[in-house]
């Protein structure tokens, strides 16, 4: 039976009929429209492909690299809590996954290829490749947003994926637990991404449009045109040979301030058109860089400019940090702690975190380790073991703030602060719950055989688990179609 929440919010957002990964061969369009602002029709949205295209776009690519690649630097690392107790896991098979993705990627290249599609598509797609007993063995991230059609579902949200090979009518299914599904939010559509630079079309088009303007002023003439009025009428033979000693003469940056001389009472008239004086030029690419800037959320005091100081700078990189790369980056961690970690049977107890990013004012931090010295609530090995340096003997000691005699010993603790917090009790802690209200009437005695039972059913559950096999041959050959994919649009320039 149909899930009635799937079904009202499919109306609500849209789509009325549902795709299956039976029948692939009828493919139907999600279509979600903006209205035009004030009742007027607005220009086109971009498609997935040319908003990844948009990254070979100057400012795009700035704004892109620079997020990607502080991303990328993220300091990842396994965490397995047990009680109050928070300790670092130092070796795993999901960490020995993602440190190399596959044969081509290492750890920084997955990460950043993921921002690259996130910030340019809105999404990115994990294929999870496993071997034939189910085990996990690399991620090709190379499925294009482009080709990628997610597919709803009656009972689950997503009844999985197709893969639209390029340049073929081959539709390739993936079912739900082979892909992770990153996406940006989107308001109007949950089941796709709103990218970056979605956000930011018309001012990109804009300052596009405004770089091209430019370059064809350069191109054409190095100056604005210009009408060549006559007394009497032209044969076509003279009008081609001034029009082309024209051309010969002034076309082109290398022809520019040449003399001209006139015959047969020619004149020439004022430029046509407005000029880069006349249209603001430099005014008008300032703002549409500005613009694109903020929506990418990279302050401007990161770009050189007339301007920028160190202190700006540094101003600028410490909010860029604080403010873009670091949600960013919880964004990332919560997509594996809930879609890649879960893979993994012992991992219940675990949970992916990161080392904070933010740049912390010296100053600051300072007055903060002297307060908390002097007042006696940290010891001097306290204030090592967070700036990651090694303990000292005797340095465990608090300390009054009037005499700063010696109050108490205390034995140092390798604390670890994490970024990520886990809240929700794991799948066995609700297990037990249940299993407490249903049979809390038995007696502890019994109740404690029961749950016994329950722990070694699971164990054999494990033993017994069998993974499908892949659904068909053909998803082998998907890594190799969308890389032959992205080597035709090299080769295309």
């Amino acid at each position: 039976m149909p899930n009635k929440f799937q079904s009202i919010l499919q109306k609500l957002i849209g789509i009325q009929k549902q795709s299956s990964l039976n029948n692939t061969s009828k493919k139907e369009d999600i279509a979600f429209t903006v209205p035009g602002a004030y009742g007027q029709a607005e220009p086109a949205g971009l498609s997935k492909r040319s908003q990844i295209e948009a990254y070979y776009y100057s400012w795009v690519n700035f704004c892109v690299r620079k997020i990607a690649s502080n991303i990328a630097n993220i300091n990842l690392r396994l965490l397995k809590k047990t009680g109050d107790k928070i300790e670092e896991v130092p070796e795993h098979a999901v960490i020995d996954l993602l440190e190399r993705g596959n044969d081509v990627m290492t750890f920084y290249d997955l990460v950043e290829h993921y921002s690259i599609l996130t910030e340019t598509a809105g999404e990115c797609f994990w294929w999870l490749w496993r071997n034939e007993s189910g085990e996990i063995m690399k991620i090709f991230p190379w499925l294009s947003p482009a080709q990628m059609d997610v597919v709803p579902g009656k009972e689950n949200f997503v009844d999985g994926y197709i893969y639209n090979e390029p340049g073929t009518s081959e539709q390739i299914p993936f079912t739900p637990d082979e892909i992770i599904h990153f996406k940006y939010t989107d308001p109007l559509n949950p089941y796709r991404g709103l990218s970056t630079v979605r956000a930011a079309e018309l001012a990109i088009a804009t300052d596009r449009e405004s770089a091209k303007w430019n370059w064809r002023f350069f191109k054409n003439s190095a100056r604005p045109d210009v009408a060549i009025s006559v007394e009497n009428t032209l044969t076509k033979t003279q009008y081609d040979r001034i029009h082309a000693q024209w051309n010969a003469a002034h076309q082109g940056t290398e022809n520019a301030h040449k003399l001209t001389i006139l015959e047969g009472g020619a004149k020439i008239s004022t430029p046509l058109g407005i000029n880069q004086k006349d249209m603001d030029f430099l005014a008008q690419r300032k703002f549409s860089r500005e613009e694109i800037l903020m929506v990418f959320g990279i302050p401007i005091g990161l770009v050189v400019s007339e301007s920028s100081n160190r202190a700006v700078a540094e101003t600028a990189k410490a909010v860029f940090i604080e403010e873009t790369v670091e949600p960013k980056m919880k964004k990332f961690v919560s997509f594996l702690n809930e879609f890649l970690l879960p893979q993994y049977d012992d991992t219940e107890d675990m949970y992916f975190d990161y080392k904070d990013p933010t740049i912390k004012n010296t100053e600051q931090v300072i007055s903060y380790y002297e307060n908390a010295i002097k007042n006696g609530w940290m010891s001097i090995n306290e204030v090592r073991v967070l700036e990651g340096l090694e303990l000292v003997e005797g340095a465990n000691s608090l300390y009054l703030p009037l005499n700063v005699q010696p109050i108490a010993e205390t034995k140092p603790i390798k604390m670890i602060k994490p970024q990520v917090s886990r809240k929700r009790r794991t799948k066995t802690q609700r297990h037990k719950d249940i299993i407490k209200k249903e049979f809390g009437k038995l007696g502890k005695d019994k109740l404690e055989k029961v749950l016994k039972v329950m722990e070694k059913k699971k164990g054999v559950a494990k033993i017994n688990k069998q993974v499908k096999k892949q659904v068909k041959k053909k998803k082998r050959l998907a890594l190799q179609d969308s890389l032959n994919d992205i080597r035709k649009h090299i080769g295309s320039g």
